[in-house]
């Protein structure tokens, strides 16, 4: 999920979710997502902004 939130809001245009109203959340996310056992095993962050940027395309 902490991994999604940033390619999501990005291929969508949308902010959800900020340091400001979310910190310790956003503070997680980020050292969850650079954690090397984490790392390892996370798809491209290319291929999926990608990927949801055309769904989002699709769907206007």
């Amino acid at each position: 999920m902490a991994f999604w939130f940033g390619i999501l809001e990005e291929a969508s245009g949308v902010v959800l979710v900020t340091s400001e109203k979310f910190p310790n959340f956003c503070g997680w996310r980020d050292e969850y997502i650079n954690r090397s056992q984490v790392k390892e095993y996370l798809p491209s962050r290319d291929v999926l902004l990608a990927h949801f940027q055309s769904r989002f395309q699709s769907l206007k």
